[in-house]
């Protein structure tokens, strides 16, 4: 009987008073994950809106996101995210927002904020040069080419010059390779380009020319004037003939204080390229032995013009960085007359040293293609040999050491 009359009760407070029995609608969960709140991002970037939706009572429906209020995009399937295209967008903050919507017409909102700045950009250096081999005392043109607006430059020429302004020219004074560095900078920062060995410097072309009209190209070599190519007189500058010897067993018989020259293999043809094979004595013209700096010995060459002496020859071996890689400095290159491979061979001084051969003490034509030689006005203590400097097809050093005096080497003479 009780339990009816709860029944009837129930009924009666249900119909009358509109009692309901239905849950109420939970709203969705809504939350930007990515980017987070204060996030900085470059102007151009692509900035991925990611959102965390859910009902706990239904389905998400749809997921909108805006962009400084305005609708941009909306997703209807997880993952909810949008990828914003920033370029173009102004410098400052921007709001972000995401509205998520279920299936019962309840939504929810997240919002955050990003700071959107003028992209870094440093500067990328580079740049041009014209022209990159020249003489002593001519110019090379530099020209910027660096990109991402650099505000400053900094130029190194390799010789100890240096220039700020944006396009330089400099001047070349000293024969030799040099390496070129730029570096730019602004705001965002610096950068640097380096060039090895980009300008090629050489000797001014001067010339001598000596008692039998031969003329020969000259070279400044630090402190010191080279002939650039071997020695081909046949008259000392008095205008006496020196004794041509041609035969094998004549040549065999010269003594140390015997004068005499010839050419390679007794062939003139060999004259203009390779210059005259010539006795010590003969390159002396009499003179003694000296290992002054500078020797005081003209011997066969020119007036004004004498033959080095040990000392000389070591002058340039230094200033050229030492015995072992010295020898390369000095070589002609390629392989039109060095036999290959040519070892080191860069000429970057500008004396173009050949391989001319020589002739021994028996009359023998030998290493063309592979060795030059040249002699000093240095004998070796208590000997009858003298100091000469060589160098080879397949090494890079400039190497010293003594040969017997009636042996025919080339000639390369210094000037006064």
């Amino acid at each position: 009987m009780r339990l009816l009359v709860k029944i009837i009760l129930l009924v009666f407070l249900t119909v009358t008073f509109g009692i309901s029995c239905e849950k109420e609608n939970q709203p969705p969960t809504c939350r930007i994950t990515t980017p987070s709140n204060g996030a900085e991002f470059d102007q151009g970037e692509i900035v991925t809106i990611s959102v965390d939706a859910d009902d706990p009572d239904g389905n998400i429906i749809e997921v909108r996101f805006y962009i400084n209020d305005i609708g941009v995009s909306s997703s209807n399937n997880f993952p909810y995210s949008y990828n914003w295209n920033t370029s173009g967008e102004t410098e400052g903050i921007h709001t972000i927002k995401s509205n998520a919507k279920d299936n019962n017409g309840s939504s929810t909102t997240d919002q955050i904020s990003i700071l959107i700045k003028e992209p870094v950009t440093p500067p990328v250096s580079d740049f041009t040069a014209y022209p990159t081999t020249i003489s002593t005392g001519e110019s090379v043109q530099f020209t910027d080419q660096s990109t991402n607006n650099p505000t400053s430059w900094n130029w190194s020429f390799g010789d100890g010059g240096t220039s700020s302004i944006q396009n330089p020219s400099h001047t070349f004074n000293t024969v030799g390779l040099y390496t070129i560095s730029l570096t730019v900078s602004n705001s965002d920062g610096s950068d640097t380009e380096i060039k090895a060995n980009l300008v090629t410097v050489s000797s001014a072309i001067e010339t001598l020319t000596d008692i039998d009209g031969n003329t020969y190209q000259i070279v400044h070599i630090g402190n010191q004037i080279w002939m650039a190519e071997n020695l081909r007189v046949t008259h000392y500058s008095d205008g006496s003939p020196i004794p041509q010897v041609e035969n094998n067993s004549s040549w065999a018989t010269l003594k140390a204080s015997d004068k005499a020259y010839c050419w390679y293999d007794n062939d003139i043809s060999y004259k203009a390229t390779y210059g005259a094979l010539y006795t010590w004595s003969a390159a002396m013209n009499g003179a003694r032995n000296s290992n002054s700096k500078p020797s005081g010995i003209q011997g066969v060459c020119p007036d004004s013009w004498h033959l080095p002496s040990n000392e000389e020859w070591i002058e340039l071996t230094e200033y050229l960085g030492g015995s072992s890689i010295a020898g390369g400095k000095i070589k002609e290159t390629g392989t039109n007359h060095w036999n290959s491979p040519n070892s080191g061979a860069t000429n970057e001084t500008g004396f173009t040293a050949l391989p001319s051969g020589l002739r021994d003490w028996d009359g023998m034509f030998k290493a063309l293609g592979n060795l030059g030689h040249w002699w000093s006005t240095t004998l070796y203590s208590g000997t009858l040999n003298a100091y000469i400097y060589s160098v080879g097809y397949d090494y890079q050093e400039l190497v010293e050491y003594t040969l017997p005096s009636n042996w025919g080497l080339s000639v390369r003479c210094l000037k006064d």
